[in-house]
């Protein structure tokens, strides 16, 4: 629904000039890439690969996903990989759980069924997801270290280990050399962030409603103001967090605010087909709102999962007056820069890469993870100074960077690949994956820099 166009108006004239550099050495070399995913939709992940594909695909650059590189969905694998993986990794799992001689075996198979379809041979980049390495150091017999130790037998076969922005985030037992730092991106274009007309907005509100209704929970009074968190329920998102700050801040404004200006909150999120947390984190919650500490308030509390509709996410964060991210384990979260560029202030935990998105006390508020007293208190003062959420949405707008975006992550991954396939004819890859840097010789990767830092030094980038 895009054009190449629309997407040059994205961004300025060198960042463009170098784009299309790269997508021409790429298809002077005549290069096919595949991308590889659990799932089709659901998740960040899938939303830049589809962002991604899209926009190289209408420069001419041929790559693949979603049609061939999607999993074959299996429960018992996803809920070894969310809960057992995901979960031990990130360190926000029951410390009782730990992954056993079966579960190994169960996701072996898995994917040996999956590699059968595919390549069964070449080796390339991986997205490694957020790691604890302070609980792999610290405790080297614990289910993170044993979770980790398992998967690393695969992870060191490939040649770069492409992390998020945060360098305390990577094991040790990574080598340095072979890794690069890339921060998750959004995209301009699509329905999360394309502008919305007024009836455009006001239909998605009904369906938004409609959907409440579905699920048996209050639905949203769009005559009053809101505050909003948009998240997957998941236990790292820190739910039950963005309740207590929300029932601490209504007792705070007690009579001060008439009911027109007293605000809701709404939580809400896509659903993922590889998530077995979803439905559990979404009935804890549910349960937290009907409880008798929230009875006073739960009627103006809405918490509910999205079908894959990206206006309605859209929709629910453009009319937002604060948005919240109270994560207690993050990566580099997209919905801060969507609710940045939206001009929606952001009050959020000192949580993993939120803290290089959010300019402290500029366009949004950082506190401690745990601090609700402190998330209610700045919520109040932006309710009762709205030419502060004002300024700080203006400051929001015109802070987000073109690194956060589509056509930069799309540089990132293309330099990547150019630098691992420029010698290819006269250096043939070698087995051995990240125990062999023959591959990475030759190349700018590596060395824990972000990539768009060396694509900016090879092309003599200098737009900021």
């Amino acid at each position: 629904m895009v054009k190449k166009d629309d997407y040059e108006a994205t961004v300025c004239k060198e960042t463009w000039d170098v784009f299309q550099k790269m997508c021409d050495t790429y298809k002077r070399r005549k290069l096919s890439v595949s991308f590889f995913n659990s799932t089709p939709q659901g998740g960040g992940v899938a939303l830049m690969r589809h962002a991604l594909l899209r926009l190289l695909n209408l420069n001419g650059v041929e790559v693949h996903s979603f049609i061939r590189y999607v999993a074959r969905p299996k429960p018992e694998v996803f809920d070894i990989t969310k809960r057992k993986f995901h979960n031990v990794l990130q360190g926000v799992a029951d410390p009782s759980i730990h992954l056993n001689e079966d579960d190994k075996q169960v996701f072996i198979d898995w994917s040996d069924e999956n590699a059968s379809r595919f390549w069964l041979d070449d080796k390339g980049p991986i997205k490694n997801s957020d790691v604890r390495s302070d609980l792999i150091k610290n405790y080297p017999t614990g289910p993170t270290a044993e979770t980790w130790n398992f998967l690393w037998k695969f992870i060191k076969q490939a040649d770069l280990f492409v992390a998020h922005p945060i360098k305390n985030f990577i094991p040790d037992v990574v080598p340095a050399r072979n890794v690069v730092l890339l921060p998750a991106a959004t995209d301009h274009l699509d329905g999360l962030n394309k502008p919305l007309t007024p009836w455009c907005s006001t239909y998605y509100q009904s369906v938004f409603n409609r959907v409440c209704v579905d699920f048996g929970v209050n639905e949203v009074d769009w005559y009053r103001p809101y505050i909003v968190q948009v998240a997957r329920f998941d236990p790292s998102k820190g739910i039950p967090d963005v309740l207590e700050a929300y029932r601490i801040l209504r007792n705070k404004m007690g009579s001060e605010f008439e009911d027109i200006r007293t605000p809701q909150l709404v939580i809400c999120g896509h659903g993922s087909v590889d998530d077995p947390d979803g439905t559990v984190i979404f009935e804890q919650t549910q349960a937290i709102i009907q409880s008798k500490k929230f009875s006073f308030i739960s009627s103006d509390i809405i918490a509910v999962r999205l079908p894959a509709s990206d206006q309605l996410l859209n929709m629910i964060m453009r009319g937002a007056y604060v948005a919240l991210q109270l994560s207690h384990r993050e990566g580099f979260e997209v919905k801060v820069t969507e609710a940045l560029e939206k001009g929606i202030p952001v009050i959020a935990y000192e949580a993993g890469g939120i803290p290089l998105q959010i300019k402290r006390n500029e366009n949004g508020f950082l506190l401690p993870i745990g601090d609700t007293e402190g998330v209610a208190s700045k919520l109040l003062e932006l309710f009762q100074n709205p030419d502060l959420r004002e300024k700080m949405g203006q400051a929001g707008k015109t802070g987000v960077t073109e690194e956060y975006f589509t056509v930069w992550n799309a540089m990132s991954w293309l330099h990547m690949i150019l630098e691992l396939t420029k010698d290819q004819e006269s250096t043939p890859h070698k087995d051995g994956g990240l125990d062999d840097l023959n591959i990475l010789e030759n190349t700018d990767l590596g060395h824990t820099r972000k990539v768009s830092e060396l694509w900016r030094e090879k092309y003599n980038y200098k737009q900021n």
